[in-house]
Parts: structure tokens; C-alpha cells; sequence
């Protein structure tokens, strides 16, 4: 409000010569709650609003990732993936961007593997690994293909299909030589 500002903006001013940008930025949203509250809650209404996750395939068969998240959300984040920031020895030489990744990815495993994992979708986790019958009967044949449809899908080493075929619960469609 237009009555509290030259207070605010002097309360301001006199910290920003006392701290960091970081810790100014979050008195600032302090004081912002503290004097419009209203207004405090509308901003984190519109950035809850913005939040989205892109998986984007790449042409290598690497997927980007890009997306926002709300203060809230990118708390529950990164509180989930912070014990795997943890080296995990001294022979552990991957960068923290990378023990991120493979955090995020140990995450989405064990939700996968919940026993009510479907319940929140109202269908069970599925993953689709078209494998051609060469390579079932020889390692040679054409590779295993990850994704909705063989036309589309990624192609994976026929090591990876059998490891992610371990443990699954298997449905085997058959199809004949035109698909």
C-alpha cells in the first residue's frame, strides 16, 4: 500500500548497505508479507501458476529437461534429491549436476516400483520395450526399441532391455512380419 512505502523503501535501503543481495532479497519478501499480505499471496498464487516440466527427446535418444517449480515445490525437490548430492566414496567422480540426475531418476524408480504406484493415474506404471524376435533368440538382432510405438521408439542396447526386464511383470504381444 501506497501509505507504507517511503517506511519500507527506507528500511530497505538501510539494509541493502548491511547484507547480501541474497539475504535483502529475502527480507524484502518478508516485508512484503508482513505489509500486503494480499498481495504476497497473489504472487505466490501466479508463480504456483507457471510452474511446468518439459521432457523434451532429443536426437541422440537423450531426453532435456527444462521447467519451473514454486518455492514450495522446488523445496520438496530438493529436499528429495539432497541425499543423493552425497558422494557416495571417494571413487565417486560424478558431478553434483550429475548425482542430481541420478537421484531424480532413483526417485521416479521407487515410486515406480510402490505397490499402489497406479493408484494416483488410476493405472498401473507401464513401460513399453518393443524387442524384435532376432534379437530374443540372438544379441545380434535389432535393438530393443523403448517407447509407445517400434516406429518411434528409442533405440536400447540389448543388455539394458534384458535388465529392465528383470523384474517386470511381462505382456508379450507377438507380431507378425507386417507389424
Amino acid at each position: 500500500p501506497e501509505a507504507v512505502v517511503p517506511e519500507a523503501a527506507a528500511t530497505s535501503g538501510a539494509l541493502a548497505r548491511q547484507v547480501d543481495v541474497g539475504r535483502l532479497r529475502t527480507a524484502g519478501r518478508r516485508l512484503q508479507h508482513i505489509v500486503d499480505p494480499d498481495g504476497a499471496l497473489r504472487d505466490c498464487e501466479k508463480q504456483f501458476e507457471r510452474r511446468y516440466l518439459q521432457l523434451s527427446p532429443l536426437l541422440d535418444g537423450m531426453v532435456a529437461i527444462d521447467g519451473l517449480l514454486d518455492a514450495e515445490g522446488a523445496e520438496a525437490v530438493g529436499a528429495a534429491l539432497a541425499p543423493a548430492l552425497v558422494p557416495a566414496g571417494e571413487h565417486d567422480l560424478r558431478s553434483t549436476a550429475q548425482r542430481r540426475a541420478d537421484g531424480l531418476v532413483d526417485l521416479a524408480r521407487t515410486v515406480i516400483d510402490l505397490p499402489d504406484a497406479g493408484t494416483l493415474s488410476k493405472q498401473p506404471v507401464q513401460l513399453q520395450v518393443h524387442v524384435p524376435w532376432q534379437t530374443l533368440i540372438d544379441t545380434r538382432g535389432e535393438p530393443a526399441l523403448l517407447g509407445d510405438s517400434p516406429s518411434e521408439g528409442v533405440p536400447l542396447p540389448w543388455l539394458t532391455g534384458e535388465r529392465l526386464g528383470c523384474d517386470a511383470h511381462v505382456a508379450r504381444i507377438v507380431l507378425g512380419p507386417d507389424g
